[in-house]
């Protein structure tokens, strides 16, 4: 079971610096003021069939900032960014042997395969493909207008980011189709296989917010108590200073997670 569970959860190598892991097999969230649910996840899914509730705990030193770490300079340490991995996907993952490989597109830039393209005026085009069918945990469709949004956002002089020289060399983007987003670079990056500044925000939850109050989009609730990813497990509940509780995402482009709910606690040296 640990294996299964580990395949699941380990979408990068830095989730192997998570400071404890615990199997539990049985829910339990330490009591205090929470902060508000997420009102997109609703309550947790029904129980695995067959038993009792499976619930994996994991203890980090450090509580996560914001779920978007492109918008907002964060402490990295402590576990706090490996939190996003439970509960969202990026368009690729840094694997075991510390390669990108594809997860929400369907497969990694390449020159041989023309997404990956040096002009001869040294500009650089990157095209990547999407998975089509994957799923907000609100069960809206992920597509290429998701992408254009957040390109659009990082691109943005009044909204602060902390991703540096690939925001500056991305000039342009398109979507040819829903499942295809195309980027402009006016000049090579070695590092664009990366998918530097995607981090995947909802358009269709974001968009009135970024349009009407540009000041205050890095705080929006997103960003925190009212997630909503695309991982395999979904943000229910966070307890300021205590824990934050996810549920399984049946809806998840994977397949049916293995676990019921995730908790996620912190304790500080």
């Amino acid at each position: 079971m640990k294996e299964v569970i580990m395949g699941w959860l380990q979408r990068s190598r830095a989730l192997i610096s998570l400071a404890v892991l615990a199997l539990l097999w049985s829910a339990c969230v330490p009591s205090g003021p929470a902060r508000e649910a997420n009102p997109a996840a609703g309550q947790p899914e029904s129980a695995s069939s067959g038993g009792a509730p499976k619930v994996l705990t994991l203890t980090i030193p450090r509580e996560p900032d914001t779920w978007n770490t492109d918008l907002t300079l964060v402490t990295r340490g402590g576990g706090a960014s490996t939190v996003q991995y439970i509960g969202h996907n990026k368009l690729v993952v840094q694997n075991d042997d510390l390669t990108y490989v594809a997860e929400l597109a369907v497969e990694q830039l390449s020159f041989e395969r023309g997404t990956w393209r040096l002009n001869p005026d040294g500009t650089m085009e990157t095209l990547w493909k999407l998975r089509p069918n994957v799923r907000w945990h609100d069960g809206a469709l992920f597509t290429a207008d998701d992408l254009l949004f957040n390109f659009g956002v990082i691109k943005d002089p009044e909204i602060p980011n902390v991703i540096g020289a690939p925001a500056r060399l991305m000039q342009a983007a398109t979507a040819p189709d829903p499942y295809s987003f195309l980027i402009h670079w006016a000049a090579p990056y070695v590092d664009a296989d990366q998918a530097p500044g995607l981090t995947v925000m909802p358009r269709h939850l974001l968009e009135d917010a970024y349009r009407t109050d540009k000041a205050s989009f890095v705080n929006h609730p997103w960003m925190t108590t009212q997630f909503v990813g695309l991982g395999p497990y979904r943000l229910v509940r966070w307890h300021s200073g205590i824990s934050m509780e996810f549920a399984r995402h049946d809806g998840y482009f994977k397949g049916r997670p293995p676990l019921d709910t995730v908790i996620v606690r912190f304790i500080a040296d």
